[in-house]
């Protein structure tokens, strides 16, 4: 194997991990949003023994999120909206949200767009050609954020 190769691979690996973890998590969430909401009794049972094991991930979800303050601004933003949002607005409505704050820290559009990405992958968000759209999986996510504010 290439060395270089096994050094980006060595490198990106916890990247990856942390990706995957994400994407497991929101997918939780939203198993357990579609069992609450299903009448079918097939859904009315417990949940298995691993899913039942990996709540402590979705707790650690929505931990991470309530300690990340750019995750926080956007998602209230989007919680606000009810129609698509391009990158431009979110960006413009969290900064306006952080001056009405009087916080003097500006948002770097690269921050932006790797937190809209993650939020993406954990299937807070959706994305379509007309901007980005919370999920209900973000909107049960926002929910106990915006309890602790």
């Amino acid at each position: 194997m290439n060395p270089a190769l096994f050094t980006i691979l060595i490198i990106a690996s916890p990247f990856l991990l942390a990706l995957a973890l994400f994407f497991v998590a929101g997918r939780l969430i939203r198993i357990d949003l579609n069992r609450a909401g299903a009448a079918d009794s097939r859904f009315a049972k417990r949940p298995w023994q691993f899913i039942r094991d990996l709540r402590a991930l979705e707790d650690a979800l929505v931990e991470f999120f309530a300690r990340s303050n750019e995750s926080c601004h956007i998602l209230s933003v989007l919680v606000t909206h009810r129609k698509p949002l391009r990158f431009a607005a979110i960006a413009q409505e969290v900064q306006l949200e952080k001056d009405r704050r009087c916080n003097a820290y500006v948002l770097p559009m690269s921050i932006a767009w790797l937190v809209l990405c993650i939020l993406q992958v954990s299937g807070l968000v959706r994305m379509s050609r007309h901007g980005f759209l919370l999920t209900e999986v973000g909107r049960e996510v926002h929910r106990p954020l915006s309890k602790k504010a």
